[in-house]
C-alpha cells in the first residue's frame, strides 16, 4: 500500500508498481506452494515456451531490456544463493560435466587474452560481457536444477515441458494455415510486457508459411519442439494413454510446421538414437509410421512435397547452396570461415566478438553453423569442450538407459536423443543465437544429470510416475 500510494502521489510507474505489488501480497499469501522450487522452476520453463524472447522486454523504465526470462533468472539464482547459505540441508551438487565445462571456461578466457587488442580496438568488451552473462546465467541454472531438484521433480518439469510444446504445435499449425501468430501481440493481453523492435523473419518457403510461434525464427521453433519430441514419445509408449499421443503427434506436426530442413533432420537423429537404444520398441512403433505420415499430409498438405524439394532442389543442395553469397548460404561461406579460423585455430577471434545481422558493429557474416562459428570465436580448444561435454552427456545417458527399463532408464533414453539431436542440429542453424532452444537444452541437461545420478532401484521410477497417476 505504501509503495502504490508512493507512486501515486509521484506518479512514477503507477501501472507497474500495482501489478508488482499485488503480486508480493499473492507471494506472500501462497508462499508455501509458490516459493517451493519445483514451483519456480516451473514458472521459468512456461516463460521459456510461451514468452518470445528478444521480442518482448519488462515494461520498466530501466536502462536496459529486461527480458521476462531474465528476471526470472535473477530471482532463482538470488533465491538458490540465499538457500545454499540459510539451508544446511542445500548444498551444489556435482554434474559430472565438470571437466568439459572447465575446458570450455579455459577456451573462452583464452580467446579474450590472446585476441585483446584487437578487442579494445574494435571496442567489443560490451558484447563481450552480455554474452558471458548469458552464458553464467545457464552454467547457475543448470547447478541450480541439479542441486534442487527431485526424480519426482523431473518428470513433472518433463511432462510439463511435452504438454507445454504440445500447445505449441498446435499453434503453430494454426499459424501455417493461417499466417496469424498468436504471440505477435502478446502485449495486449500482458501488460506487463512490451514489445522489442519488430519481427523481421522470413516465413514463406515454396508459397507455404512456415510457422514460428513464441521462437524467434522458423528454424528454431522446429528445433525446440524436436528436443521434446523424443520425451513426448516416451511418454505415449509408457503410458499409452490418448493424450500423450495426442501431445506427441501435435509435437510432430509442429516441428513439420516450421518447415525446416534443420528440424527434420533432428527428429531423424532422435528417431535413429532412440531406435539403437530400444530397438524392441521401435519394430512395435513401425505400424504407426504409416498412419502419422496420412495425418500430416492432412494437416499440413503440401509439407511433404516442399521439404523434398528443399532438400533436393534442381541442380542439387549442394551446388544451391554453393551458388549463393557468403552469408546467405552454407556452403558459400564455408572457405572464407576455414581461411579466418586458421588465423588463430586454438582460441579462435574471442568469445562474443563475431557480430552479425543489422549491428552497427557488424564485423562478420552469418553461418548458419553453430560448430563453424564456435570454431571462429573460440577455436579448436572450445569446440572440443563442447563435443566433450555432449558425448559424455549422451553416453553416460544411453548406458544407464540400457542397464534400466525402467521408467528412468526410458526418459534417459529419450534426453540422450535429445541432446544428440541438438548437437548434430548445431551443424545446420546458429544454435547459441536462439536461446529458447538453446535454454531448453540446457535445462533437459539438468534433468538427465538428476537421472542417471539417481538410484535405478527407487520405487519412485515406475509406470505410474510418467503416467501422471
Amino acid at each position: 500500500m505504501v509503495l502504490i500510494a508512493a507512486s501515486a502521489t509521484t506518479g512514477h510507474a503507477p501501472g507497474l508498481v500495482a501489478p508488482a505489488a499485488a503480486l508480493l501480497v499473492v507471494l506472500a499469501i501462497a508462499r508455501p506452494t509458490v516459493l517451493e522450487w519445483r514451483t519456480m522452476i516451473l514458472g521459468l520453463l512456461l516463460i521459456i515456451l510461451f514468452i518470445p524472447i528478444r521480442r518482448y522486454s519488462l515494461a520498466a523504465n530501466l536502462p536496459f531490456q529486461l527480458e521476462p526470462y531474465r528476471a526470472w533468472v535473477l530471482v532463482l539464482a538470488g533465491l538458490w544463493a540465499t538457500a545454499l547459505l540459510l539451508d544446511r540441508r542445500l548444498r551444489i551438487r556435482s554434474t559430472g560435466l565438470e571437466a568439459p565445462l572447465t575446458l570450455l571456461g579455459v577456451a573462452i578466457l583464452g580467446s579474450i587474452v590472446t585476441n585483446f587488442d584487437s578487442i579494445t580496438r574494435e571496442d567489443l568488451s560490451a558484447e563481450i560481457i552480455k554474452k558471458l552473462t548469458f552464458w553464467i546465467g545457464f552454467v547457475v541454472i543448470l547447478y541450480m536444477v541439479v542441486s534442487v531438484a527431485t526424480v519426482t521433480d523431473v518428470y513433472v518439469y518433463l511432462r510439463a515441458l511435452v504438454l507445454g510444446a504440445a500447445l505449441l504445435g498446435a499453434l503453430g499449425v494454426i499459424e501455417w494455415k493461417t499466417g496469424h501468430n498468436a504471440f505477435a501481440h502478446l502485449d495486449r493481453y500482458v501488460p506487463l510486457l512490451s514489445p522489442v523492435g519488430g519481427d523481421n523473419i522470413d516465413t514463406f518457403r515454396a508459397g507455404l508459411t512456415r510457422a514460428y510461434a513464441s521462437a524467434q525464427h522458423p528454424i528454431a521453433f522446429g528445433a525446440a519442439l524436436a528436443l521434446i519430441l523424443p520425451i513426448s514419445v516416451v511418454l505415449a509408449f509408457r503410458s499409452r494413454k490418448p493424450l500423450w499421443l495426442l501431445c506427441a503427434g501435435l509435437v510432430v506436426l509442429g516441428s513439420l510446421a516450421s518447415v525446416s530442413r534443420t528440424s527434420i533432420l533432428m527428429l531423424a537423429v532422435s528417431a535413429a538414437m532412440l531406435a539403437v537404444l530400444r530397438p524392441q520398441a521401435a519394430r512395435q512403433a513401425l505400424p504407426f509410421v504409416l498412419p502419422l505420415l496420412v495425418v500430416i499430409q492432412i494437416a499440413l498438405p503440401g509439407t511433404f512435397s516442399t521439404v523434398r524439394a528443399s532438400f533436393f532442389p534442381s541442380g542439387g543442395l549442394v551446388e544451391q547452396q554453393a551458388n549463393q553469397s557468403v552469408g546467405s548460404g552454407r556452403v558459400a561461406s564455408l572457405g572464407p570461415a576455414i581461411d579466418e579460423a586458421s588465423r588463430n585455430p586454438l582460441f579462435g577471434r574471442g568469445f562474443g566478438t563475431r557480430i552479425v545481422g543489422n549491428d552497427p558493429k557488424n564485423n562478420s557474416f552469418i553461418l548458419d553453423d553453430e560448430w563453424l562459428s564456435t570454431t571462429l570465436e573460440i577455436g579448436l580448444v572450445g569446440v572440443l569442450a563442447w563435443v566433450w561435454l555432449f558425448l559424455r552427456f549422451t553416453l553416460r545417458s544411453a548406458q544407464a538407459a540400457r542397464e534400466d527399463d525402467t521408467d528412468r532408464g526410458w526418459m534417459l533414453a529419450a534426453l540422450a536423443a535429445s541432446v544428440g539431436s541438438f548437437a548434430v542440429g548445431m551443424v545446420f542453424y546458429d544454435a547459441f543465437s536462439f536461446i529458447q532452444a538453446t535454454f531448453l537444452m540446457i535445462m533437459l541437461l539438468g534433468f538427465g544429470v538428476v537421472l542417471y545420478r539417481s538410484d535405478p532401484a527407487n520405487p519412485i521410477a515406475s509406470p505410474a510416475v510418467l503416467a501422471g497417476e
